[in-house]
This record gives C-alpha cells, structure tokens and sequence, in this order.
C-alpha cells in the first residue's frame, strides 16, 4: 500500500474514533470545549450549547474565598482575652512569651500582704521607704497606716511607697520567698518575682500565668480587686487620726462594667494592663502587654468580644 493510501487510512480510523467518542447532542446543537480556570485550579469543562452562540461562553464565577483569619485584634505585642471562671482564654497573642510585670507585680504584693499580716498590726512608713521612686500617697516618714489601707494605696495609686512598707514590715528576702512560692503553687511557670514594687525589670511572667493570678485573688482575697473598682479610697493615718482622700489612676475605675485591675509602666514593659469585666454574666479578663495605649487597646478587645462572641459572629476578622 503506499503512503498516501496508508494516510488516507489513518485520517479514516481517527475520524471514526472522535465520532465514536462524541455525545449523541439534538440537532442545531454543536458540542464545545472550553477551558475555565479557577483561582488555583486549571478545570476543563465540556458543555453542549446552540450552535449559533459564540464560541466564548462565560461561565458563573466560584464565590470568593474568604478573607484570612488573623488574632491580630489589637497591636499590643502581648494579649489575651479568658473567660475568668473558665480559665477559657477566648483570644490571644503573645500569651506565653515572658514580660517585664511592672505594677501589675503589686497584685501578688497585695495577695500575700493580707495572707501574712495580721489586721490588726500598725505598720510604719519608713524614710527609705518614703523615698522610693514615686509620690502616691503622699506619705510622709513616720506614718502609720492598717495593713488594708497601705493595700488599698499600693493597688489604686499603685504607690511604690506602700510596697517598699510592706516589704520592710515582712523582710524583703521573705517577700520574695512567699511570692515566688505563690506562684509555683498556682501554676505560674514562666513567672519571677524579684521585689515588691515592679520597679525591677526582672519581675517577669506571661498573660497566661496572669490569669491564673486573677482567679486566686478573685476568690481568695476579692477586695483587692474591689478597691481598685473605685474611682478613689479613703485612708486612715492612725498617728494623727487624719483621712485622705487617694484618687484611682485607673481610667475603668468606676465604669459600671469594670470589676477591677492593675495598671503598670516601666521603661522596658511599656504600658501593661490586666482588667475585669462583666460581660452578660461572664467575667472576663484582659491582658494588654508592651502597648502604647493601654487603655485604648483593652476597649478594642471587649469591642472585639461585643461583636465577635457576645452577639455570636464569633469571627476573628
């Protein structure tokens, strides 16, 4: 046979195959193949359209993809929202990296300050004492204060003054010893206490252990975080019988949802901030770490919890 017949051929058997291979379509009705390319996908799709529609046919886009998901809520380096009687943290960034405590150190303070020291015992301001960084209180060198007062003005003013009393009255070495054995026996792995105040960078610990924190003090000594709900406190000098009057520099303090919290700066913490809230019968807890606006950052994340969780979008975008 010769090579025109045997391509004669060839061409006869290929067109029998492709007839052979096509879907039986009515009349008028020529079968196409067009190529559709979905984001990350190359499909091709065969589909059976009149034979006098244009050859392009435009086919229904997929739905979008959904936008990423993100924790960034805030821009806080370290934060966290828990639901306190849960211990259920709800969002959270940064929770288990290590932070200078600042302030927030005077929660553990106040803790053991009320466990070792009886209420009825009168403790002395010292000048050392009255001479450490700080003003609030207005102390002066050789006053005498109750134990729950001298609380009250370390957690309210956070007044460095009272922490540096405190921790003369108990010895400095045993105050360490006591906080640092609190925190072992609640779980705080990642926390060190190194002195009274938070003046010291080596005060350290996390937004997770800080919630184990919150809890213990919530239900062992709840007024610690009652004073600090209030927008001010009155202090009783026992020497001369005199009142003060001591102002909150909590910016919450008095909100009708704030059930109370601490506040910390130093240089090398930033602004940190640990709050309560009631929010529908759940109380939460919030830590904002290293922000440069604390209080801003935490109205963002009970916004977030607002819109997010508590009218059930719950959506981190």
């Amino acid at each position: 046979m010769s090579e025109r017949s045997l391509k004669v051929v060839f061409a006869i058997v290929v067109l029998l195959l492709v007839v052979a291979g096509r879907d039986v379509v009515p009349d008028g009705v020529e079968q196409r193949v067009f190529e559709y390319t979905a984001p990350g996908t190359a499909t091709i799709i065969t589909q059976s359209i009149p034979s006098d529609e244009p050859a392009v046919k435009i086919l229904p886009s997929p739905p979008p993809l959904p936008p990423p998901v993100s924790t960034r809520v805030v821009s806080a380096p370290i934060y966290l929202v828990a639901d306190l009687d849960k211990k259920e943290s709800i969002v959270e960034h940064g929770a288990v990296k290590r932070w200078p405590l600042a302030s927030i150190t005077k929660l553990m303070t106040a803790a053991i300050a009320l466990e070792e020291i009886n209420e009825d015992e009168v403790i002395t301001v010292s000048e050392d004492a009255w001479r450490t960084e700080g003003t609030a209180g207005n102390f002066l060198p050789g006053e005498v204060f109750g134990i729950h007062d001298l609380v009250r003005v370390l957690i309210v003013a956070s007044s460095n003054d009272a922490g540096i009393t405190i921790a003369e009255f108990l010895g400095p070495e045993r105050l360490r010893a006591l906080m640092n054995s609190k925190a072992h026996v609640l779980g705080m792995r990642e926390t060190y206490f190194e002195e009274a105040t938070g003046l010291s960078v080596l005060n350290q610990s996390t937004a997770k252990d800080l919630v184990l924190l919150v809890k213990y003090i919530r239900e062992k000594y709840p007024e610690i975080f009652s004073y600090s709900q209030l927008a001010e406190v009155s202090i009783l000098e026992l020497r001369s019988g005199e009142s003060r009057m001591v102002k909150n520099i909590n910016l919450f303090a008095g909100s009708q949802d704030f059930l109370g919290g601490k506040t910390g700066y130093i240089n090398e913490s930033g602004g940190n901030l640990i709050s309560l809230f009631s929010r529908s019968g759940v109380t939460l807890v919030t830590v904002v770490l290293g922000s440069d606006d604390r209080f801003l950052e935490t109205r963002k994340l009970l916004q977030w919890f607002d819109k997010n969780i508590l009218y059930g979008a719950n959506s981190l975008n």
